[in-house]
């Protein structure tokens, strides 16, 4: 070996490593997008279809990528170059270029939800105008700027930490700490006042408040975020809800959307209500 040669450096325990791939794996897609997804394109299937191309497709790949970086231990290109020639290495290029492109605004995504964690634990009601509430982050340019700045300073602290005392390190900390948020978040979310007298959605006529005792709550919308016009699915009976309007434009608008989000239900039952002022 020559003297020159840079000896690379391994991870430092079993559990470092599983926690650093599951860092690299679990991002804000996952722990945001995928929730509202499954809720909104009926539960169980879009579950199951997950999990059938994670078994089929992304497990498996998983497992081949981290083969061939034992066997090989070279980068993604090179490692991919050493099993099928030059159009592997481009193929494995093009797979390390993926983050890097990433890179450019996953620290804005980031900002973003430093953001909003700070209002959530302020206590600041941004969902009485979730719309509203994104454009005045958003505005705040100097803010997210400054955020972003200090991300990307943070991850090359990290970085230049290398793999034991940087990347290893922080995942050991940090992975822990995300499951424990999401536990508290969770009991924080079971033990919300009237959670337990509530399970059953009730659509009522002008959203005015049901004070019979049956446990019905008045929506505006879906979670209580306003809405011009939405849907729910209570048992085999889906309800889509037109709040109150004159523009022809807006009346449009509503019929296209309940054709499309109507025939995504597999409910026997379909309603539509128009709310009156």
């Amino acid at each position: 070996m020559s003297e020159n040669a840079v000896k690379k450096e391994n991870w430092g325990s079993r559990i470092g490593y599983i926690l650093s791939t599951l860092g690299m794996s679990i991002g804000v897609g996952a722990m945001w997008r995928f929730p509202m997804l499954t809720a909104k394109y009926g539960g169980g299937t879009f579950v199951l279809a997950f999990i059938i191309i994670s078994i089929v497709a992304v497990i498996p790949a998983g497992w081949a990528e981290s083969a061939l970086g034992r066997k090989y231990k070279r980068s993604t290109a090179g490692n991919l170059e050493a099993v099928a020639g030059k159009k592997g290495k481009a193929f494995g290029t093009f797979m390390a270029a993926i983050p890097m492109c990433l890179a450019f605004y996953y620290p804005v995504v980031m900002a973003i939800c430093a953001v909003y964690m700070g209002s959530t634990i302020g206590g600041a009601p941004f969902l009485n105008d979730v719309e509203g509430y994104y454009n005045q982050i958003n505005a705040n340019r100097p803010l997210i700027y400054a955020i972003v700045l200090a991300v990307i300073i943070l991850t090359a602290l990290i970085s230049l930490g290398g793999i034991k005392k940087g990347v290893e390190k922080c995942c050991k900390i940090l992975l822990p700490a995300l499951f424990v948020v999401l536990l508290v978040v969770d009991i924080r979310v079971f033990t919300l006042d009237g959670i337990r007298d509530t399970d059953v959605l009730h659509v009522i006529g002008n959203h005015e408040a049901d004070d019979s005792g049956n446990g019905a709550v008045a929506v505006k919308s879906t979670f209580g975020i306003p809405a011009d016009w939405y849907s729910v699915e209570r048992g085999d009976v889906y309800i889509a809800v037109l709040n109150h309007t004159s523009d022809k434009d807006s009346l449009q608008r509503f019929a296209d959307w309940l054709v499309e989000d109507a025939a995504k239900s597999t409910c026997t039952w379909k309603v539509r209500l128009a709310v009156a002022p």
